[in-house]
């Protein structure tokens, strides 16, 4: 499963990024720790995160700062 995130500055898509991304179960166990995002373009990134059950749900957090 692609995960997709667009990021801007100022309402402007952001590229030349090198994003990160944690996921958690909702029981609170991380399950994705600080991957690297895949630049697209326009300002989306993805990470393929092959782990994915359709019978959990997740919380998603990416951060493009770094």
């Amino acid at each position: 499963m692609n995960i997709i995130a667009f990021f801007t500055d100022a309402g402007v898509p952001k590229t030349g990024l090198n994003p990160t991304l944690d996921i958690w179960k909702v029981d609170g166990t991380q399950v994705v720790t600080a991957q690297a995002m895949t630049e697209i373009n326009g300002g989306f990134y993805k990470y393929d995160f092959t782990t994915y059950d359709e019978d959990e749900d997740y919380c998603i957090r990416a951060d493009g700062t770094n």
